[in-house]
């Protein structure tokens, strides 16, 4: 499974002058062993079609050409034209950073900011310096009924619905700022949308991924991303019915790139999971001195 690689960790005696040369050597190394090592092994994702699949304004434009809706979207650096398409959607947008990241308090400070979905005032388009250092990702605003996330494993899907808290207006444009708040139900999804996510990982090179899609109250689908490296087991966590971790353990099994998984008479379950691991765990003391078992998430 080829998933969220890092680079290579070099040693840390090697000489400062010969970092960059064995840091470009190394990455290449490994880049190349990726791309020859297991040819015939099923690869979740593929390390080709690493980098392109994450880059936004390629999954706009593909997924524009598969014929799926998506929002009006200005990718620029540029303070007028980014001023322009302000006015020309009334000022209902919003903006997108090509990947997350956050900001720390001090260097060894805890996290203080995660740059989520925001929507853009006229006061955030006032300081032109600022716009013109760093491209941006700027979308029209589309009016939500609610969005949905669907997993593709091979050609299984797994689709739910995700309400997020009414009450606040962050919470409305990024459901991420609050997963406690939110509410997940299982969501029938359309063959034709079946039919398009198959053909845009198709051309991707992909054989899973998670889309995400926001439904308007007109009832339209618009698409915002594929994340190729996308969690999942958060949904099945929140939705028990949904059988994710039984689906991927046998779509690893498989070794088929069209997987279509079949509910066996018992279902790995991600609870059952997480009791085990639970219970595995070396106890230890509280202050008080009485042994509890750790409880750590991890997945």
């Amino acid at each position: 499974m080829h998933r969220r690689p890092g680079p290579p960790q070099l040693c840390d005696d090697i000489d400062p002058r010969d970092r960059d040369f064995a840091q470009d050597e190394s990455e290449q190394h490994l880049g190349g062993f990726l791309a020859t090592a297991c040819r015939d092994a099923l690869w979740v994702n593929p390390p080709a079609a690493t980098g392109l699949d994450t880059n936004k304004p390629h999954q706009l434009q593909l997924a524009r050409d598969i014929g799926f809706a998506v929002p009006a979207t200005l990718v620029s650096n540029s303070p007028d034209r980014i001023l322009a398409f302000f006015e020309r959607h009334g000022g209902n947008i919003i903006y997108k950073s090509y990947r997350p990241q956050s900001w720390r308090e001090g260097d060894d400070g805890p996290s203080t900011h995660v740059n989520h979905t925001a929507a853009v005032t006229r006061e955030d388009l006032r300081n032109r310096r600022a716009l013109a250092m760093c491209p941006g990702i700027f979308q029209e605003r589309i009016a939500k009924a609610f969005e949905l996330r669907v997993t593709v494993m091979g050609d299984t899907f797994f689709c739910v619905r995700i309400d997020a808290p009414e009450s606040v207006e962050g919470e409305q444009l990024d459901w991420r700022n609050d997963r406690r708040g939110m509410r997940l139900s299982p969501f029938p999804l359309p063959g034709e949308i079946r039919a398009k996510c198959r053909a845009y990982m198709s051309r991707f090179g992909i054989v899973f991924g998670c889309f995400d899609f926001i439904i308007s109250p007109s009832s339209e689908w618009f698409f915002l991303e594929v994340n190729p490296m996308g969690q999942f087991l958060w949904k099945e966590e929140r939705v028990p019915e949904l059988p994710l971790l039984d689906a991927m353990c046998a779509f690893l099994i498989s070794a088929d790139p069209d997987f279509s998984w079949a509910p066996p008479p018992a279902p790995l379950a991600f609870a059952d999971y997480r009791a085990w691991k639970a219970a595995a765990r070396p106890r230890r003391a509280d202050a008080d001195g009485l042994p509890r078992v750790a409880k750590t998430v991890e997945y």
